[in-house]
């Protein structure tokens, strides 16, 4: 009682090798450790950092896949894993790409600061 169901599509995906990530990773993200890190995003105002965050918010909602976010005034870090599998799995590398497509729809208010 009380405890959350696990969602069958993670706790059945399985940790992909340096390889697999390295051949699939999105640009504008890098490997740290067990996780996929993006670089970190500056939004011209918070405001629009909040925006950013709300529909990747719906997009997390959607895929059932939830990055781990980090706001700091205008800026946003994002980093993926897939914590059932304990690693990188093909979830991340396909909310990584998913991202990147939320990104590219601010151009003109988001700039990345350690590209």
């Amino acid at each position: 009682m009380g405890m959350e169901k696990k969602s069958k599509d993670c706790a059945e995906e399985e940790r992909l090798t340096a390889a697999e990530i390295r051949k699939a990773l999105p640009s504008g993200w890098k490997v740290k450790g067990r996780i996929i890190e993006s670089m970190r995003l500056d939004f011209d105002t918070f405001p629009v950092a909040i925006k950013f965050v709300d529909r990747l918010a719906l997009i997390a909602e959607r895929e059932n896949h939830h990055p781990e976010i980090l706001v700091s005034w205008k800026r946003v870090t994002l980093q993926l894993t897939t914590h059932d599998a304990g690693g990188i799995t093909a979830l991340d590398i396909r909310m990584a790409g998913l991202v990147n497509r939320l990104i590219r729809s601010f151009s003109g208010s988001v700039r990345y600061l350690n590209k």
